[in-house]
């Protein structure tokens, strides 16, 4: 089924990826009472890299409600360890040493299980998380209206219109490859989390793309 003269569905923001920073962005914004379509171009649980977590992310977990289930997922990390021109090649960091106020230890997760899980908690937050959803194409219409063309595995393609869009896709860097614009990117690390959100810079009149502090004003974290 072609898009060509179909309604676009409206939301307030729109995320795109299902890893880590989509599903806090959609979970959080979500609980604040905003309509989030949240899209996934493959099917949890999927392959990805980066098992390592933070202590940092802590109490981001436990903020977002998931403390006890990154608990059972992963295995307990007192620390790090990092190679070293000594005799025994690496030195041994305890994160309970750590300057201020930092939790004493983090976990190791199996990336696919933890972002399957992630996914689901921004589902039951309210979020209506797609998965096998591609985002093909955003199309800025105005300061506060983004049109995104979206593609799912089952050949069906359809619009979505959002004041927001939240590019959350990681490496594949969505907004960036897309635009024809040549607008730069700038990748934004979002307070206390190892969660990176992506958006071009130049401001919200030049693109669509939602940054970090405004996704932690919306959803009340400053």
């Amino acid at each position: 089924m072609d898009e060509v003269g179909a309604i676009a569905e409206p939301c307030d923001v729109a995320v795109i990826g299902g890893g880590p920073a989509g599903s806090t962005a959609a979970a959080l914004l979500a609980r604040r009472g905003y309509k989030v379509i949240a899209l996934e171009k493959a099917h949890h649980p999927r392959f990805h890299i980066g098992e390592s977590l933070l202590p940092m992310n802590l109490p981001i977990f436990e903020r977002l409600g998931v403390l006890d289930k990154v608990r059972e997922l992963g295995v307990f990390k007192p620390g790090a360890d990092f190679e070293a021109d000594n005799e025994r090649g690496y030195n041994t960091y305890a994160f309970s040493r750590a300057i201020g106020n930092s939790p004493p230890h983090a976990y190791q997760v199996w990336r696919q299980d933890f972002d399957a899980m992630l996914y689901e908690h921004a589902r039951t937050c309210g979020a209506d998380a797609r998965q096998g959803q591609e985002v093909t194409s955003v199309e800025q219409k105005g300061p506060r209206e983004s049109c995104l063309s979206v593609r799912g595995n089952d050949g069906r393609s359809y619009r979505i219109q959002a004041r927001y869009v939240v590019d959350a896709s990681g490496r594949d860097a969505f907004l960036s490859r897309k635009r024809s614009c040549g607008a730069k990117t700038i990748c934004i690390r979002a307070p206390r989390s190892s969660a990176t959100f992506r958006a071009p810079a130049g401001g919200p009149e030049r693109t669509p793309a939602i940054s970090a502090s405004i996704v932690s004003r919306m959803a009340g974290c400053g």
